[in-house]
């Protein structure tokens, strides 16, 4: 019987192998969120593997749960050397990033010159900023309780921004704030190429742009219904002007001066969102309507 059932495996393994290069389906790498980890992702790998079978799926193990409060600039250099490697795969790379996740794919896309990511697909993820702290974020740190007006004034501090990963992306679109964000945020006006920031670096914010550009394709999913990204817009980059009005990706500084290469993107037809009601953050990944219609599509 051992010997049957091993045949059997070795057997299933060889056709699995075998649809892989006939259908040419790429490896797909997971990147989990904040308050998560790889193994939460293990429902979207089997989505994966099941309608793609054969497919070399990686979720990578790193700053799992509260560990992913670490500040991101911090994270991404160890997020670089595990997940580096697998990028620059020959045959190229799908990346799907959960939440937070979708931040730090864009660092890695950034800043990997030799990269051969083909599909960045950010699920649910703040990746034009995030104002508000969802109930069972503050619960593990009570201090972030209280009004989102209220908590920047704690959130572009040197202690926060050092110990905090969603002060690192945190932007409030108050007038009277837009300076404290672009000079003391330290992640997202960095990898948006923020021409103003104080951080800005010419020849470093080229590279930054040439290799975001290499990818063949950017999926932007979210909803209404998500329960965490504040505003949900920022999933598609969007994002509130100065009186709370949400401004549409294509009206937004970052579209219109191309800092890091989105409108490059989109004018080449290459961004793709989808907007899908009803679906809470922690079930994006899980979710097989959202599978089906915004991401099976691209993992080609």
């Amino acid at each position: 019987m051992l010997f049957r059932q091993s045949t059997v495996m070795k057997l299933y393994m060889f056709l699995m192998s075998m649809l892989n290069t006939v259908f040419g389906y790429k490896p797909v790498i997971l990147i989990h969120g904040v308050l998560s980890e790889a193994s939460h992702l293990e429902d979207m790998k089997e989505m994966i593997e099941e309608s793609h079978p054969g497919t070399d799926v990686k979720m990578v193990a790193l700053y799992p749960e509260l560990e992913s409060f670490v500040p991101l600039n911090h994270q991404l250099k160890y997020w670089k050397d595990k997940v580096e490697p697998l990028m620059n795969d020959t045959e190229g790379v799908h990346l799907i990033c959960h939440s937070q996740g979708g931040l730090i794919c864009q660092g890695l896309i950034e800043s990997s010159n030799d990269h051969r990511v083909l599909t960045f697909i950010a699920l649910s993820s703040p990746i034009n900023g995030q104002f508000g702290v969802p109930a069972y974020v503050a619960s593990y740190m009570p201090w972030l309780k209280g009004s989102r007006e209220s908590l920047t004034k704690y959130m572009y501090t040197r202690f926060t921004q050092n110990t905090f990963a969603i002060s690192n992306y945190w932007k409030d679109p108050r007038q009277e704030y837009n300076e404290e964000y672009i000079n003391y945020a330290k992640y997202l006006p960095i990898i948006q190429n923020h021409p103003n920031s104080q951080n800005y670096d010419a020849i470093a914010s080229k590279q930054r742009k040439n290799n975001f550009l290499k990818l063949k394709k950017l999926v932007l999913i979210g909803g209404p219904g998500d329960d965490v990204i504040q505003p949900w817009q920022s999933s598609l980059f969007s994002f509130y002007d100065s009186n709370y009005d949400m401004v549409h990706m294509k009206n937004q500084s970052v579209f219109l001066q191309d800092w890091f290469g989105l409108r490059t993107m989109f004018e080449r037809g290459d961004v793709h969102s989808h907007i899908i009601p009803g679906v809470k953050h922690v079930q994006w990944h899980g979710d097989k309507n959202v599978f089906k219609k915004a991401i099976k599509p691209y993992l080609t």
